[in-house]
């Protein structure tokens, strides 16, 4: 770059040449530089007033619930409690994802709305433990389930067809049971439901609101030889939830 007077010419590997005047780059070049270490220190700002301004954040109640045919499962609730690590006993997995909350505690709050969850193909109940946590604190019941047949603790159906029929009624049955049958049923809104679904369970929300899937085009890119791709081919009629019989 050469500099004249009050101008600057600037060569490109293209052998053209352009005139600025120096004072503006220099100016823009500070003022880029200037910005950059304004947002940072605005952004360090908000973070602390972020941190100051927030309310402790309390630990979310649970309570455990392991019934009949593979039922089994947990709700998240507020609560004013001290965390600590949760026992699951009987309904543990192989690892230890470090569940917190306070065991059986009252639950704090009324008109609660209600959030469920539906975890992927082979999952457990207590996979985004953490996301029910934080629902929980923020106000929210949330409850989650061992899908029968596709979770961590029983996947004799999870390369099957027929758990995208029981899946979408899992769901169903959790809503009825949390709103008839929960013994702290009373604090929720039966007006405000709504799901969290992670990969299967995505499905699984989106077949709950009325989506139903076609199995014809599917079936076209199904050419493996396993049982799933083999129930896909063969497969003509959309999914029934009357299909799954028994409450849990």
């Amino acid at each position: 770059m050469v500099y004249e007077h009050r101008r600057a010419t600037l060569r490109l590997n293209s052998g053209k040449k352009f005139r600025h005047n120096p004072v503006v780059i220099l100016r823009s070049f500070y003022l880029r530089n200037w910005g950059a270490v304004l947002l940072q220190r605005i952004f360090r700002a908000c973070a602390v007033i972020l941190c100051c301004s927030g309310s402790p954040v309390q630990a979310a109640g649970i309570q455990l619930f392991n019934g009949s045919s593979g039922w089994s499962g947990a709700i998240w609730y507020p609560c004013a409690g001290e965390p600590k690590h949760v026992e699951l006993g009987d309904l543990a997995v192989a690892v230890d994802y470090g569940l917190q909350g306070v065991k059986d505690c009252p639950v704090a709050g009324a008109k609660l709305p209600l959030v469920v969850f539906s975890h992927g193909t082979s999952g457990w109940f207590a996979g985004h433990h953490d996301t029910a946590a934080a629902l929980a604190d923020a106000g929210f019941v949330i409850a989650a389930i061992n899908h029968p047949g596709d979770s961590a603790k029983d996947n004799a159906r999870s390369s099957e067809l027929s758990v995208f029929v029981s899946r979408p009624a899992d769901m169903i049955r959790l809503i009825d049971f949390v709103l008839n049958d929960w013994k702290d049923k009373a604090v929720v809104d039966p007006a405000r439901i709504g799901l969290f679904g992670f990969s299967a369970g995505g499905y699984t929300g989106l077949a709950l609101i009325g989506a139903a899937p076609d199995y014809a085009r599917v079936a076209r890119g199904s050419t493996a030889a396993t049982k799933f791709c083999e129930q896909v081919r063969s497969e003509t009629r959309k999914p029934r939830l009357t299909d799954v019989s028994g409450p849990p």
